[in-house]
């Protein structure tokens, strides 16, 4: 395969939240990855760009927890904002504005190492990424 090969082949950006120690284990504390579909459903590779590539199968994947968190103190800086800008319906629409909820949702990875052995990968995922992901497993 050559490199043109390898640069079409379908590529998500994932954060590893735990497990990537099994990825690498001189790079524990590596966060972002690509994951990246192999040629037949269900191989994959871990890669770093420009840096090391980590073949495996994917078994299966599922939601770790769904949850959204929302920010206290951008909550109250936007009322405030926006009670000094529009008064008190400012307040209140800058407060909501404030409170974006922040996905913080998890799935886990079940992987094949090329020796056999399984490994857990859980990464920061969102439904569509899920889906994604979800159609790459092994069938």
């Amino acid at each position: 395969m050559g490199f043109w090969s390898n640069a079409m082949k379908t590529k998500y950006r994932i954060e590893v939240t735990a497990g990537a120690r099994f990825l690498e284990p001189r790079l524990d504390n590596v966060r972002m990855v690509n994951l990246v579909a192999g040629d037949e459903r269900g191989d994959i590779s871990f890669e770093v760009p420009m840096g090391w590539k980590k073949p495996a199968r994917l078994i299966d994947i599922a939601w770790e927890n769904e949850t959204y968190t929302r920010s206290a103190g951008k909550t109250a800086a936007g009322a405030i904002v926006g009670g000094v800008v529009a008064g008190p319906v400012g307040g209140i629409i800058g407060g909501a504005m404030g409170a974006k909820r922040k996905n913080e949702s998890k799935a886990a990875l079940l992987c094949q190492d090329v020796d056999g052995s399984e490994f857990e990968v859980v990464i920061k995922c969102d439904a569509k990424l899920f889906r994604n992901i979800e159609n790459l497993v092994a069938v």
